[in-house]
């Protein structure tokens, strides 16, 4: 082959290279993002729904995820580039054991004015108040976290372990235990303590538990879980988790302020009835880059009690596992 015909195909080569080049870095870059089915995976379908992950051309594939351990496995095994709605008890305790596992993005506060954690009571049981409850079977959210907040509540209100019988059991069956009589009360969480309540099996007893017993003021926010990356998505592809954290943060600013543009979606992807979903209660979804000085302080105290009941091994700086874009 003559020197003319190779530097006409050479040429035609780095063409099609460059055209390859030039689609690839147009193409949307692929992310996994493992959820729990509840409410706090909202702000990840408001951003699909939105366009906010196309506007920053990202490709965002949802992956249900049932537990919150198979979400640390997701983690760890770099399965998921994101964690919509991980547990800070957890994502704090992997991070101590094994650290920039998560960075956590934005949080979930939840008080009794954005309602999330509470005490509810069957309807036919004759109880005012949690010291009410000596005597009850109670159905708790799963989780070493969540059987611990739900004991401290109790033992805020005089009552010890064995004045009461408290189970974990899965929130989806809450409602259907308590109208079956197999128990008085439940520890439970939105939307099924709304569900419950608007099917008249229950009524609520006490809401945002955490953020009064926890932290001393169930006005304060209690922030039980948030939105993470994973630290080696971080690594990796900075700019690529520059860009989803642009796109959540999107998201999160439309559901604080019009939230009822959002509700819809909570029955679109989130099996929650249409009615259920015009009234349930949504977490204050914090963005890091907002969290206030206060905000950071409570954070740390709910570690810190995490850390004395053994979830979290060793004394741990919350602001290590928090990132701001």
């Amino acid at each position: 082959m003559g020197r003319g015909r190779r530097g006409i195909l050479k040429a035609a080569a780095i063409g099609i290279l460059s055209i390859m080049g030039a689609s690839g870095a147009s193409a949307q870059d692929k992310v996994k993002v493992g959820m729990l089915p509840v409410s706090s995976a909202l702000p990840f379908y408001v951003a699909q729904d939105m366009g906010y992950f196309a506007a920053e051309k990202i490709e965002a594939e949802g992956v249900t995820i049932p537990s919150i351990a198979l979400l640390i496995q997701a983690l760890v095994t770099n399965e998921a580039d994101v964690i919509a709605n991980l547990s800070t008890g957890d994502g704090t305790n992997i991070n101590s054991r094994r650290p920039n596992t998560v960075t956590y993005i934005s949080l979930n506060g939840q008080s009794a004015k954005y309602l999330t954690d509470q005490f509810i009571v069957r309807a036919d049981v004759k109880a005012e108040s949690l010291k009410d409850l000596k005597g009850a079977r109670i159905a708790s959210v799963p989780g070493a976290g969540s059987l611990a907040a739900a004991r401290e509540s109790l033992k805020a209100n005089g009552l010890k372990e064995g004045d009461y019988a408290l189970s974990e059991q899965q929130l989806p069956q809450h409602m259907a235990l308590l109208k079956a009589g197999t128990f008085e009360a439940a520890f439970t969480f939105e939307p099924f303590a709304t569900m419950a309540v608007q099917a008249g099996v229950a009524r609520r007893l006490e809401g945002g538990v955490i953020a009064h017993y926890l932290l001393g003021s169930p006005d304060k926010l209690a922030f039980g879980a948030g939105g993470g990356l994973n630290g080696s998505f971080i690594q990796k592809r900075p700019d690529v988790a520059r860009r989803f954290a642009a796109a959540w943060y999107k998201a999160l600013d439309l559901i604080d302020k019009e939230p009822e543009k959002v509700r819809p979606l909570l029955t679109k992807y989130l099996s929650t009835p249409a009615d259920i979903a015009g009234i349930v209660p949504l977490v204050k979804f914090l963005p890091v880059p907002k969290m206030t000085s206060e905000n950071i302080a409570d954070f740390q105290a709910l570690v810190d009690f995490n850390v004395k009941i053994g979830l979290v091994p060793a004394a741990f700086d919350v602001k290590t596992e928090l990132r701001g874009y």
